[in-house]
């Protein structure tokens, strides 16, 4: 392969969730055509079942939204494998215009491979991309003709925005604090899971959160966040502490307007994703209780070796914590290697029929063979079994 990289690599992602790979597709796209990443992501789902495309980035799904959706002429869609150019040779070919480059790591990508397995944008002969794929071969390339922004200016522009003005606004800890909540209680009055559990069990189900403060670098926002989780009826409280990141697209308008608008909508979609996690909490939680309801804990713990322990302990099923008597870690070292050995101790399920009362003991190397244990326990009622479990594990 060529080693040539002398165009400028851009780092560029558009995705909301901030992930980087399986949507060069909606990135590039979106970018070139300087729309919103989900609009241009709903635009290729949508054209799935016309092109016969078995998932929204296959070949020929982004070929029939090109041509059907986004009016580019099938003439302008070339295919120059045969010129054996890297993305990076292109680009400094190509100083100016916008280019939505199809290519591979091979210079001879089988033929199947229409747009080459990855797309990628060049504006103004620099390349816009999560990863460096500027010694890549070029096999497709696709000249988006009109107005498209002028992404270098609005890099600088909001960047410059955002530091030294937007941030330094004594307002914007206000406009956080009103985003925060209604995109919490947007995302709680949206979640039918939540709204079904608190029905089918005649509950009430609380969450509550709130933000610390916000800190910025290279268009990334990072919110610290906690979270509580309520059951009055069923004794339960449980919290949540969650640093959500949001990363501007460099395509947003320096202005209050759009900034906001792209960070309500971000912020709506991450506390989404977090309300669903509760709710999935909330579910066990509750199943958790309905199992032990009856079962009667007479020494439950009041306290740990470490803060540790603590935490470990309090991300087992409710089920496990309620009936728990004593639980530790201990921690030692052998032979050069750090080793654990962790220790619960908890009261016998109701199903258990040969252990009435008194405490069972699990010993495991690890939370996930004792999270394999506790299940085995949980659905068969068979504390030897359960405890076996750790010599196959």
């Amino acid at each position: 392969m060529k080693s040539i990289d002398s165009a400028e690599l851009v780092r560029y992602n558009a995705n909301t969730r901030g992930t980087r790979t399986g949507d060069c597709s909606v990135r590039s796209i979106s970018l070139a055509f300087n729309m919103d990443y989900r609009k241009v992501k709903q635009i290729l789902n949508d054209c799935m079942l016309k092109s016969r495309g078995h998932v929204y980035n296959s070949s020929n799904n982004i070929k029939y939204a090109l041509i059907h959706e986004f009016n580019v002429p099938e003439s302008d869609i070339l295919d120059i494998r045969d010129q054996k150019l890297t993305v990076s040779e292109f680009a400094d070919q190509n100083p100016s215009g916008t280019f939505l480059i199809g290519c591979n790591k091979n210079p001879n990508p089988p033929s199947n491979y229409v747009f080459g397995g990855h797309l990628v944008t060049i504006i103004n002969g620099k390349i816009f991309d999560t990863w460096d794929s500027r010694n890549h071969y070029v096999c497709k390339c696709i000249e988006i003709k009109g107005a498209v922004a002028n992404i270098d200016s609005q890099i600088i522009s909001l960047t410059d925005y955002i530091s030294n003005e937007w941030l330094k606004d004594e307002n914007t800890s206000h406009w956080w604090d009103a985003a925060f909540k209604a995109s919490l209680n947007h995302s709680i009055d949206k979640s039918r899971r939540l709204k079904k559990l608190a029905e089918d069990n005649d509950i009430t189900i609380t969450i509550s959160g709130n933000w610390r403060k916000v800190s910025y670098s290279s268009l990334v926002f990072s919110i610290p966040t906690n979270f509580e989780l309520v059951i009055p009826e069923y004794n339960i409280s449980q919290y949540f502490s969650k640093t959500l990141k949001i990363q501007l697209k460099s395509t947003v308008k320096p202005d209050h307007t759009a900034v906001e608008d792209y960070l309500y909508t971000a912020l709506d979609e991450k506390i989404s994703g977090i309300i669903w996690s509760i709710a999935k909490v909330a579910e066990d939680a509750i199943a958790g209780y309905n199992l032990v309801k009856d079962v009667q804990n007479d020494s439950p713990i009041d306290g740990f070796w470490s803060v540790q322990d603590k935490k470990m302990f309090n991300t087992l099923p409710y089920w496990v914590r309620r009936l728990a008597t004593d639980f530790y870690v201990d921690r030692y070292n052998s032979w050069g290697e750090t080793m654990q050995r962790i220790v619960l101790k908890i009261r016998p399920l109701p199903n258990d029929t040969e252990n009435k009362s008194g405490t069972l003991e699990f010993e495991a190397d690890d939370k996930g063979m004792l999270i394999a244990m506790l299940n085995h326990y949980k659905e068969t009622g068979n504390y030897n079994e359960a405890y076996d479990i750790k010599y196959n594990y």
